[in-house]
């Protein structure tokens, strides 16, 4: 019913599918910052997810907007569903599933350092 109304008021308000207000606006409407706990810069949080179709998404990561027109510089986005976002992790090519309101760890890579 809410992604209803989203839809009706972006098409009443002559917003493009693509880049609506309501997209850029569900973080604050849903996390207000007054109850957002502070982020450790070694994990990621999922925040709201906005799915309308495959190809046509956005979603939020440490407050952080991700879209197709707008990556993460952390990650390569796999897929996107309803409940959870697939994410490739650039630094160590590993696979995660994030799921919202969960933090997950941030990969590092680690060098073996061997005595010559």
């Amino acid at each position: 019913m809410v992604i209803s109304q989203i839809i009706i008021l972006n098409l009443a308000l002559g917003i493009a599918p693509g880049e609506s207000l309501i997209e850029r606006e569900l973080p604050s409407l849903f996390f207000p910052k007054r109850n957002v706990l502070p982020q450790s810069e070694s994990t990621v949080t999922l925040g709201a997810i906005v799915w309308k179709q495959e190809n046509i998404w956005s979603f939020w990561v440490n407050q952080q907007r991700v879209s197709p027109q707008a990556p993460h510089p952390l990650f390569k986005v796999v897929k996107v569903t309803p409940q959870h976002v697939e994410i490739l992790w650039h630094a160590s090519g590993e696979t995660c599933v994030l799921k919202p309101g969960v933090s997950t760890p941030i990969p590092t890579l680690t060098v073996n350092q061997e005595g010559s």
